[in-house]
């Protein structure tokens, strides 16, 4: 069991960044710095290569920086009060990872849900060891959101649900080699209404280790 609190200031984008494009700027020079409450109790058990976790927290916010279709504000009072279930087996060379995620985010002044923000979000993984190599698979699912529009009000965002890759390898003491490939169904998704994000891309990375 945890308990703490938090601050977090503006950023100076928050509150003083420019329009562009002939469009208002979204800042907010009156933006309040967020305060928070945070409490979170864990168990987790572990016995021959299979794991399993349970996270359930409350945050209790003070002037949540959000983005409203004009600008940046503050909401009064916030909560965010959720379940994270985690389970893992390791067999041979390859792990099983799976994760669900279960928020309840709300305004606490009118009790309605904080945009951008899904009540349900699941992951499964899968990495395997071949030789020098670690491949793996991904996949991720999104529950369906709520987002504010200056012209329509409160729009509805459907969920939706990506496949990545991975594989990377260590090529001497030093150097390193990681390769990802998201979305590989080439799925179209957003997180912002009328902003989509990439499509399928591939990153290479090679890492040297002094």
């Amino acid at each position: 069991l945890a308990a703490n609190t938090g601050f977090q200031a503006p950023s100076f984008n928050d509150l003083y960044a420019p329009g562009w494009g002939g469009f208002p700027p979204q800042s907010n020079p009156d933006l309040k710095p967020e305060e928070s409450r945070n409490i979170e109790a864990h168990i987790q058990y572990r016995e021959d290569g299979v794991e399993f976790g349970l996270v359930a927290y409350q945050n209790k916010v003070s002037n949540l920086i959000v983005s409203t279709p004009r600008r940046l504000d503050n909401v009064d009072s916030a909560t965010l009060r959720g379940i994270t279930l985690t389970a893992a087996y390791q067999w041979n060379q390859t792990r099983f990872s799976a994760a669900a995620d279960f928020l309840n985010p709300y305004d606490d002044s009118t009790g309605e849900r904080l945009i951008r923000r899904a009540r349900h979000t699941y992951r499964l993984n899968a990495e395997h060891r071949v030789d020098r190599w670690t491949l793996g698979a991904e996949y991720l699912y999104v529950g369906q959101r709520y987002d504010e529009t200056f012209a329509q009000g409160r729009v509805h965002l459907g969920g939706y649900s990506l496949i990545n890759l991975t594989a990377g390898t260590t090529l001497s003491e030093n150097l390193s080699l990681q390769m990802r490939w998201n979305n590989i169904t080439n799925k179209d998704h957003t997180d912002i209404y009328g902003y989509a994000n990439p499509g399928s891309t591939v990153f290479v990375n090679l890492a040297w280790k002094m």
